[in-house]
């Protein structure tokens, strides 16, 4: 009898997203295989198989568009296209009892990423997945992770590495220029690959847990349709403005955003990996340094919240309130030095 381990788990996703199912790529979505391949390597539980491909396609949550006519600029800080949602809504339906699963910067880390689906059993047809941004550079396995996140139909916001890995790809597609080495791995990429990079939103906000999920953070006092881009996939630290609230400034000259975070959502971020997790009574940074030879972590909650929040509680929810855990895995390695 063959028992699976974490590294026959593991090895079974990477191997299949060799040859990756994209859920959009149309009718014949190849979904029973994608069960299959997950089921073997023990991420579907065997009481999910006959839902799997039902809930695949009816009780996935929708990403709904917020802002198509934000007055942001017309390109990203990497010149690529803004995509066509700055901000979008996630939306549960009713029936949808599965968790919430928000995984932290992977950096191409794709074995890692295997091993903290595995461990956190993570279910396609139930649970909806969504990562903090920054699935790629850096570390050994950027298309593997890219394909990953696709084929599970992850959501995901848009880092500042993933705006610079489709810049690269634009740059070498449209005016055949040379990418610099770091960046290499793109010349392999589809089309659709691209595509998925370049709808990257820059905030996902879960409405019905008052949680919003972006990479770097948000400027506190400043709403969240004012907010530009660079602040939202860079920054880490703010100092008081010249008149009322805050402005994004260089690590040593002011303290954490986060810190000074006061709602009315729960943030979930990344980016901050010199700081490792960041837990604050409104938000949380999960970039816990995987690629740099720390950890992959992933924060857990339920779709359907026990107990409802208050709708006229002021400030954020916290983590207690969310019902959300926090899992980790250990880097295989250190992969690069932190920067």
């Amino acid at each position: 009898m063959l028992v699976s381990t974490p590294l026959t788990c593991t090895q079974t996703l990477l191997r299949f997203v060799e040859k990756p199912a994209y859920p959009w790529s149309g009718v014949r979505l190849r979904l029973p295989a994608v069960a299959t391949a997950l089921r073997f390597a023990g991420v579907i539980s065997p009481s999910a198989r006959r839902l799997t491909l039902v809930l695949s396609l009816l009780a996935q949550p929708e990403l709904g568009v917020e802002d198509t006519a934000t007055p942001h600029k017309v390109c990203t800080p990497q010149g690529n296209p803004k995509p066509h949602s700055v901000h979008t809504k996630l939306h549960f339906y009713p029936f949808h009892t599965g968790r919430l699963i928000i995984i932290g910067d992977v950096h191409g880390c794709a074995l890692e990423l295997a091993q903290l689906l595995v461990k956190i059993k993570y279910d396609r047809g139930r649970d909806k997945l969504v990562f903090v941004g920054d699935l790629v550079n850096k570390g050994p396995n950027s298309l593997q992770v890219l394909r990953l996140a696709m084929t599970l139909g992850a959501a995901a916001v848009r880092g500042n590495h993933d705006d610079q890995a489709l810049s690269a790809y634009r740059k070498l597609r449209e005016d055949a220029q040379a990418v610099a080495p770091h960046l290499r791995w793109v010349k392999a990429m589809r089309p659709e690959e691209a595509a998925f990079l370049r709808d990257l939103p820059f905030t996902i906000s879960v409405p019905s847990h008052r949680l919003l999920i972006v990479h770097a953070g948000l400027v506190p006092e400043r709403p969240k349709f004012k907010q530009n881009f660079l602040d939202m996939y860079l920054m880490r630290d703010v100092t008081p403005a010249a008149g009322d609230g805050y402005s994004a400034c260089r690590p040593e000259l002011g303290e954490p955003w986060a810190s000074k975070w006061d709602g009315p959502e729960h943030i979930i971020f990344g980016h901050d990996a010199r700081r490792r997790l960041q837990k604050y009574p409104s938000c949380t940074g999960i970039d816990t340094g995987c690629v740099y030879g720390g950890t992959l972590t992933a924060c857990i909650m339920p779709i359907v919240l026990p107990e409802a929040l208050d709708e006229n509680m002021t400030g954020a929810p916290t983590l207690d309130m969310l019902h959300a855990q926090l899992l980790h895995v250990p880097a295989a390695k250190k992969y690069v030095k932190v920067t």
